[in-house]
C-alpha cells in the first residue's frame, strides 16, 4: 500500500498537466478563437478569420459581417471622427456635411446647399430648375435647343447663348432688355420667331408655324441678307406688316432736293471696299413684287417703272420747287383731270377735254401772271378745215359693244364705296382700333350723265 500511494502521488501532477494541454488544444479547435485572439494578440496586429465574423450584443442578436461576394481584397477604414457610426439599410438624410466623392446615385438635396468654387462637369438631364437669384453664365439649349418660356425675366445682365446652333423660341410677358449678338453659325432657319399661340392661326404652314406672326431670317443661306416676314390670319385685320416711324413735331425735314430726308429714311447702296457706295446707272434701288412678279421699280436716277396705270387723287396746284415740275390730278367741273405744272408756274391740263362739250381743248394758266389760255382745238381745226377745204379732223366711233355704260360704271362705284363702308364698320365692331382702320370711307354718290353724253 505504501508503494502504491507513492506512485499515485508521483503521477498526479503529470495527469493535471496532460488534462490542461488537452483542454487548450480543444479550445483552439473550437469556436472561441476570437476570445483567444483578443487575449493573446497584441494591439495593431492583423488577423484573418475564415468564414463570417459575428458580434453579439447583450441580447441574443448577432451582427454578422461576411466577405461573401467580393472579387478582390477590400478594406473598411474608419476615419477619425467623434460620435458613433451607424450603418443602416434605409434612405438617409444628411445635413451639414461636405461631400468629396464625385459620384452619387439618385440623391435628393433640400435646404440651401452651396457649391461655390466648384465646377459641375455634367448635370445630365434636369427635369426642373428653379433659379431665384444670382447670375446665369451658360449656354441655354446646347446643340439642339428646346423651347424656353419665361413669364418674367428680371435682372440687369444675361450672360449666355440662348439657342446656340439652332436658336429656340423665347416668350416674355414682361419687358425684356437685352444687348446681345446672335450668331446662328451655319444655320439658315429663323433666327427670330414671334409666336402668338391662341390668337394667331394662319394657313401658311409651308414656310413657318401656324401660330407665328413674324420671323427674321436670311434671304440667302450662303450670302445673307435680311428678310422680315409678317403673317396675319383673317380675324379682323387687312394688314400683315406695318412700318411706322414717329418723329418730334418740330424735327421733320421739308427739303425737296437730293439732300432731303424723310421721317422714314430708306437707303440702298453697294459695297465699296469696306464701306458703302452708291448704285450705278439704271441699277434698281427699290422694288415691289406681287409675290414673285415685279410690278414697280425705282432706279438710281429716280426713274420709276411699273406694269399698271398710275392713279392720282384730285388735289390742288402744288407749290413751286427748284428745278422741279409736277404732274397731278385736279377737279374740273366735277371731273378729275390730269395737269402738269412747270417751274415757271404754267399749269396745263394734259387730259385735254372740255368737261361740258368733251371737245379737245388746250387749257393753261400761269400762276405768276395770272394769264389763262383756253383753245377749243377741235372747233378751231374743224373751222380751219372747212375754210381750207381740208379734212383736218377725222371722227370715228367704237362698236356699241365695246363702249362703257355711264350709269353702270357710276352704280359700280357706289356699290364699291358701300362695300368699303360695310367692311370698315364690321372691323370696328370686331374690336379693330381706329389706328388700324384709318378714317371711315366716304359714300360715293353716283353722278348723272354729262350734257355731252345725254341722249
Amino acid at each position: 500500500m505504501i508503494t502504491e500511494n507513492r506512485y499515485l502521488k508521483r503521477g498526479l501532477p503529470t495527469l493535471v498537466v496532460a488534462v490542461a494541454i488537452i483542454a487548450f488544444l480543444f479550445t483552439l479547435g473550437g469556436d472561441t478563437r476570437c476570445a483567444q485572439a483578443q487575449a493573446s494578440c497584441g494591439v495593431g496586429d492583423d488577423e484573418i478569420f475564415a468564414g463570417s465574423l459575428g458580434i453579439q450584443s447583450s441580447t441574443t442578436n448577432t451582427l454578422t459581417q461576411s466577405a461573401a461576394g467580393i472579387t478582390a481584397n477590400r478594406a473598411i477604414a474608419w476615419g477619425d471622427f467623434a460620435g458613433e457610426p451607424v450603418i443602416v439599410n434605409a434612405t438617409q438624410t444628411v445635413s451639414s456635411k461636405t461631400f468629396t466623392t464625385s459620384s452619387y446615385t439618385s440623391p435628393t438635396i433640400t435646404g440651401s446647399p452651396t457649391a461655390a468654387g466648384a465646377t459641375w462637369a455634367d448635370l445630365g438631364a434636369v427635369s426642373t430648375v428653379d433659379i431665384n437669384a444670382g447670375t446665369v453664365d451658360a449656354t441655354i439649349g446646347g446643340t439642339t435647343p428646346a423651347v424656353g418660356t419665361f413669364t418674367t425675366l428680371t435682372g440687369t445682365t444675361i450672360d449666355g447663348v440662348i439657342g446656340s446652333v439652332t436658336p429656340a423660341v423665347g416668350e416674355f410677358t414682361t419687358g425684356l432688355f437685352v444687348d446681345a449678338t446672335s450668331d446662328q453659325l451655319t444655320g439658315d432657319g429663323e433666327i427670330v420667331t414671334l409666336n402668338s399661340t391662341g390668337d394667331v392661326s394662319h394657313g401658311v404652314t409651308s414656310i413657318t408655324s401656324a401660330v407665328t406672326w413674324g420671323f427674321l431670317k436670311k434671304i440667302n443661306g450662303d450670302s445673307g441678307g435680311i428678310q422680315f416676314v409678317g403673317l396675319a390670319d383673317g380675324d379682323g385685320g387687312t394688314t400683315a406688316m406695318r412700318l411706322m416711324a414717329i418723329l418730334d413735331a418740330t424735327a421733320a425735314d421739308t427739303a425737296k432736293a437730293t439732300t432731303g430726308i424723310g421721317i422714314i429714311d430708306m437707303r440702298a447702296g453697294l459695297e465699296s471696299g469696306n464701306s458703302i457706295g452708291v448704285a450705278g446707272a439704271d441699277e434698281t434701288l427699290f422694288g415691289v413684287r406681287n409675290n414673285s412678279t415685279a410690278v414697280w421699280l425705282l432706279d438710281a436716277e429716280g426713274d420709276s417703272w411699273q406694269t399698271g396705270a398710275a392713279g392720282f387723287l384730285v388735289g390742288s396746284d402744288p407749290a413751286g420747287d427748284t428745278d422741279t415740275a409736277h404732274i397731278y390730278a385736279k377737279d374740273d367741273a366735277a371731273s378729275a383731270e390730269i395737269y402738269v405744272r412747270d417751274e415757271a408756274g404754267n399749269v396745263t391740263k394734259i387730259s385735254p377735254h372740255d368737261p361740258l362739250t368733251n371737245h379737245w381743248v388746250f387749257d393753261s394758266c400761269n400762276d405768276f401772271t395770272g394769264r389763262c389760255l383756253e383753245i377749243d382745238m377741235e372747233a378751231a381745226l374743224t373751222a380751219l378745215g372747212a375754210l381750207l377745204g381740208e379734212t383736218l379732223i377725222t371722227e370715228t366711233f367704237m362698236p356699241v359693244a365695246d363702249r362703257l355704260d355711264w350709269d353702270s360704271v357710276e352704280a359700280g362705284k357706289a356699290e364699291k364705296s358701300a362695300a368699303s363702308i360695310n367692311s370698315w364698320n364690321a372691323r370696328l365692331a370686331s374690336g379693330v382700333g381706329h389706328e388700324d382702320l384709318g378714317d371711315r370711307p366716304d359714300q360715293y354718290i353716283a353722278r348723272g350723265k354729262p350734257a355731252w353724253l345725254a341722249d
